[in-house]
């Protein structure tokens, strides 16, 4: 197929021509020709390795002949090497980008990998997983194609005693055409040579949702699509019924196949069947008339559904916004405000936000600047949460510092290292034979008190009655008085405990002591600082794993890059969202006044994404050249307890990942619920699951 358009349409001839010529340079063979006369077709077909080829050029002209006709998608999904073609039309990657990852996929598996059959099974994902592993010769899960349609790999030899022990079970099964050994573990052979072969590619973000046959779902806006991510989602099983299940959840209702075979249909249906959905189907090619009428009798459908004509997406921030209009407690920006923080950024680096009465400072230059002035942005604001360390003026805050910065050392202790890894051991234990596990309130949360209870010296009892006292809410802040009684009660009791506990080193005598009161206080900031961070950094962090699977299976291989996991969560979703300060004085950053008294708020979430600094600012970037981040602050006021909170991150992200390596999610990541903070970024949940996660 493809001939009819080639002939007839311009745009599709062009695309066909442009990605033809990458493949012929790069293997000096010519496919352009299939599509203009029979002969050369046939000898295309008749190589597999050509014919997939062939396929890519089809699949890839026909996503832009649509959208050169004003089909925009509004959401993308892709099987396999069709996941390139969706690439395409969410714009991830260019035809000649993606024709390049589909030749380097078939041309490695051709060359490389030890062949084999695949089987189609009339089974669920889960029984698929069940019958691999119990499998008297190996059997290697390769993709979901529908809800009870399952695609397994093995070697050509195996086929007669796995065809046995199929029958033995009653499975209902079938040899499928394909020998392709891509989406197992043998694609691993070829990772440095596709890596090296795809080194090139230039990731963007997607113009729309783009849901992965990778994860299973919809990937995160911050998705970045580099050598990484294509690797992966040729080594890993493909997840297609997954991903397309939850955007069925999500509301898609019309599906337009880009591909010239409907092979999916009836998979798609028995989805849609399953979850009660209503779907439309709209093919861009059939067997049965000319293509060219076939497309135009497509297209003539889309038009008479107005589908025909781009539309603008939700997510999309607009090009423009009145700072008047800006509402960071919106419940939509609450759960994503990075659209809209981009949108004013976009207008400068400051701007005055009527509705909240405050100045926000966008840009990271500026919020620098006012981190490295605290005589004009004075930190004022804090001293309600603590007045001697994080609220202190400069002369009292460098007393404070200089009197904590001693006892912040044991942040690399390694005895302290083996408890937090104990800690972890132990919550992870609690949860194993959970099917669902909250990665939130059993883990991170826990984790975090666990460390900041050990390293103020709270005992068991103690450290229960805090916990009591505090209840459930860990992120509004409300439980402020009722902390201040506690520590100051703690204080009041420990004062002569001596040197063997945190306070009593701090208001030992001699040197510079802190008096029982100021011991207090740092020691309630302590707690809160320590378990709200750190708490939320685990846990953002391992949604990373859990929505970018290329992320996680790099990790698992990896581990040693749990520190660059940590330091692009902190740039791309920092606990904190801002900083408040107060003026001290008419002043100005980038240009704008701001006047004497004013309440600023410096955004750490729009500084750690400036793309005038970072490179691919708004993407996951796993290996991303060091760049320091904003996310503990800067100049005087940044974080003392930084080390401590890595620290605790590494060493519970590394027991997760060894734990559970094949965590998966859920819910979909925009189905995800956050505190309901325009300060914290706090998840509110991360339901996990751990049974038969193993399964592919």
């Amino acid at each position: 197929m493809g001939r009819g358009l080639y002939a007839s349409e311009s745009v599709f001839r062009q695309s066909v021509d442009r990605c033809a010529a990458v493949i012929a340079g790069r293997l000096g063979v010519d496919l352009a020709a299939g599509f203009q006369n029979a002969e050369a077709a046939e000898r295309a077909q008749g190589n597999e390795f050509h014919s997939i080829l062939t396929h890519g050029l089809l699949h890839i002209g026909l996503a832009e002949l649509w959208k050169w006709n004003g089909v925009e998608p509004d959401a993308t999904i892709g099987l396999s090497l069709g996941e390139m073609t969706s690439a395409v039309a969410a714009g991830v990657l260019t035809p000649q980008e993606a024709i390049t990852v589909v030749q380097t996929a078939a041309q490695w598996d051709e060359r490389v990998l030890a062949r084999g059959k695949l089987l189609l099974l009339e089974v669920d994902l889960a029984r698929a997983g069940t019958l691999c592993r119990e499998s008297p010769a190996k059997l290697e899960c390769f993709a979901e194609y529908g809800p009870t349609t399952m695609v397994v790999f093995c070697a050509v030899e195996d086929v007669a005693q796995i065809a046995s022990f199929l029958h033995d079970r009653g499975i209902k099964h079938q040899v499928h055409r394909g020998d392709y050994a891509y989406h197992t573990p043998r694609f691993a052979t070829s990772k440095e040579l596709v890596l090296s072969d795809l080194a090139h590619l230039r990731p963007r973000p997607a113009a729309c949702p783009y849901y992965s046959s990778l994860a299973g779902g919809m990937l995160p806006a911050t998705s970045h699509f580099d050598a990484n991510y294509w690797y992966w989602m040729l080594a890993q099983p493909v997840l297609f019924n997954t991903a397309f299940e939850a955007a069925l959840v999500d509301g898609y209702d019309v599906v337009l196949n880009i591909g010239p075979h409907p092979s999916l249909d009836s998979c798609m249906r028995e989805a849609a069947a399953k979850l009660g959905k209503s779907l439309l189907f709209v093919d861009s090619l059939r067997d049965d008339r000319p293509e060219e009428q076939s497309f135009a009798a497509a297209l003539d459908r889309l038009r008479g559904l107005g589908l025909a004509t781009s539309r603008a997406r939700p997510g999309i921030p607009p090009h423009r916004i009145a700072a008047s209009a800006v509402n960071f407690s919106d419940p939509d920006t609450i759960r994503d405000p990075y659209p809209l923080l981009e949108a004013i950024r976009a207008q400068g680096s400051v701007h005055f936000l009527p509705r909240h009465n405050y100045w926000i400072v966008l840009g990271r230059d500026e919020v620098l600047a006012a981190l490295r002035q605290p005589e004009v942005f004075a930190s004022d604001p804090a001293r309600g949460l603590d007045a001697v360390l994080l609220g202190a003026d400069p002369e009292q805050h460098a007393r404070a510092r200089r009197i904590l910065a001693p006892h912040f050392k044991p942040a690399q202790d390694p005895a302290l290292e083996a408890e937090i890894a104990s800690t972890a051991d132990r919550l992870l234990d609690q949860s194993a034979d959970a099917a669902r596990f909250d990665l939130v309130s059993a883990f991170a949360v826990p984790v975090s008190e666990s460390v900041a209870a050990r390293f103020i010296g709270l005992d068991g009892a103690e450290t229960a009655e805090l916990l009591a006292m505090i209840g459930p809410n860990r992120w509004v802040l409300d439980y402020i008085p009722k902390l201040d009684a506690f520590f100051t009660g703690y204080a009041d009791r420990n004062a002569s405990r001596g040197p063997d506990t945190l306070l009593g080193r701090m208001t030992a005598g001699g040197g510079e002591p802190f008096e029982a009161a100021e011991a207090a206080s740092i020691l309630k900031l302590m707690w809160v600082a320590g378990t709200t961070t750190t708490g939320m950094l685990i846990a953002s962090a391992a949604r990373s794993l859990l929505y970018q699977p290329d992320v996680r299976a790099e990790i698992v291989e990896h581990p040693e890059l749990i520190p660059s996991l940590i330091e692009e969560t902190l740039r791309l979703d920092p606990p904190e969202l801002t900083l408040w300060r107060r003026t001290r004085g008419d002043t100005a950053l980038a240009g704008t006044p701001i006047p004497n008294g004013a309440e600023v708020r410096l955004s750490l979430a729009a500084a750690n994404r400036d793309p005038a600094y970072y490179e691919h600012a708004a993407s996951f970037v796993l290996r991303r050249r060091k760049q320091a981040n904003l996310a503990f602050g800067g100049g005087i006021h940044q974080c003392i307890g930084a080390g401590l909170a890595r620290l605790t991150a590494r060493v519970a992200l590394e027991r997760l990942i060894a734990r559970f390596p094949r965590m998966r999610p859920e819910v979909p990541e925009n189905r995800l619920h956050y505190a309901a903070s325009d300060h914290f970024r706090a998840l509110a949940t991360l339901s996990t699951m751990l049974q038969g996660v193993d399964s592919c």
